[in-house]
């Protein structure tokens, strides 16, 4: 019996390569793009073809380079919402400028639509450039400065508790002036401030940078009972002219209502005692409905008043000095107070003048039983 021929037995099998899935292709063709701009050359393209085992074939090699096209556009697209969302602009606005001014790779960014260079210097630079624009600023906003001829602050950092202070150096020069007034005399001021470097994060973001015309140029908590915010600080107060007074004491601080003091014992009873006097419906009046309800009142107001309802001696001479009231006067009229507080309306005000009438009020009225009696 003849065995059956092999070849004859065998299937035949065809030289054809097996078919690869349409997911897979498309996977190597991303990895094929991963890493090419659309500016490759033909033969990078062909060499990234076979290195995903793909056919090397014209209609390959231009799908590639459309999909190394898309990428980068795709990364562009990223890298606009990300700047959009940096600084707040639309995408419009974005696509609108020219490709170069869009990324910060060209240390350009867009602000408002508009190119903006990037500050120069490090970062250190940066901070404290940072630092003495607020520093400066802040003194501005309490302070007097800018005499006729010229003014100047200077910011310097503290190594010590020591070192912190608030000097004006007056200075004149007789160049200011032309024509007529040639020659005449002009006032110079020049500020410098010593603080810690750390200011901003001591002083600023606790809020105690500003405290009712007080510039308080160093604080350091210090442990307190009865929900009371006690600070060993050092601050400075306007004084007469251009001048600044630094004073070195106690800040007690409960309830948006703070005092100074020479002692932390002093200071602690102060802000009760300011405190204990709030609640008046005449504190929630407005400016000129204040002004307007005790316009026509006869009364004096002295500095006594202010202490003894509640407000500390330094902010009370912060304040005469600031709106031109010589604090050496015994007793002032409430006239001359209300415009002083126009001017410059505080919460402390608004106490001391409540407590004059109060205290007028029942001097009056002792001295009627009297006559009665």
């Amino acid at each position: 019996m003849k065995h059956p021929n092999n070849s004859q037995s065998r299937t035949k099998t065809t030289g054809r390569k097996a078919q690869l899935p349409a997911k897979e292709i498309n996977h190597r063709f991303l990895k094929a793009a991963k890493g090419y701009l659309a500016s490759a050359t033909k033969t990078e393209l062909k060499q990234s073809l076979k290195a995903q085992g793909l056919a090397m074939n014209d209609s390959n090699i231009e799908r590639l380079r459309e999909l190394c096209i898309e990428r980068v556009q795709i990364e562009k697209d990223c890298q606009t919402l990300r700047l959009c969302r940096r600084r707040g602009m639309t995408p419009e606005a974005v696509k609108a400028m020219n490709t170069r001014y869009a990324y910060v790779t060209t240390r350009k960014v867009l602000l408002n639509g508009k190119p903006y260079q990037l500050p120069q210097g490090t970062p250190q630079e940066r901070l404290n450039t940072l630092r003495r624009k607020t520093i400066a600023s802040e003194a501005k906003s309490i302070f007097r400065y800018g005499a006729a001829g010229g003014s100047s602050m200077r910011i310097t950092y503290a190594m010590s508790a020591a070192e912190v202070r608030y000097e004006v150096i007056m200075d004149s020069n007789r160049n200011t002036y032309r024509g007529s007034f040639k020659n005449w005399l002009a006032r110079e001021d020049h500020h410098h401030i010593c603080v810690p470097a750390d200011w901003r994060m001591r002083v600023e973001r606790r809020g105690l940078a500003n405290l009712a015309g007080l510039m308080t140029l160093d604080a350091r908590q210090l442990e307190c009972p009865d929900s009371i915010m006690l600070y060993a600080a050092t601050w400075a107060r306007q004084g007469r002219g251009f001048e600044v007074a630094t004073e070195r004491g106690f800040i007690a601080i409960s309830q948006s209502a703070h005092f100074h003091a020479a002692t932390a014992e002093a200071a602690v009873a102060g802000i009760r005692r300011k405190l204990k006097l709030r609640g008046s419906n005449a504190m929630q009046l407005s400016v000129d409905a204040f002004i307007t309800r005790f316009a026509g009142v006869d009364c004096e107001v002295s500095i006594d008043d202010a202490q003894e309802s509640g407000s500390c001696l330094y902010g009370i001479l912060s304040w005469c000095e600031q709106v031109g009231i010589d604090p050496e006067r015994k007793q002032v009229s409430l006239t001359e107070v209300l415009s002083g507080f126009r001017q410059l309306p505080q919460v402390e005000v608004r106490r001391a003048v409540l407590h004059a009438v109060r205290r007028q009020r029942k001097e009056r009225q002792t001295k009627t039983h009297r006559q009665a009696g």
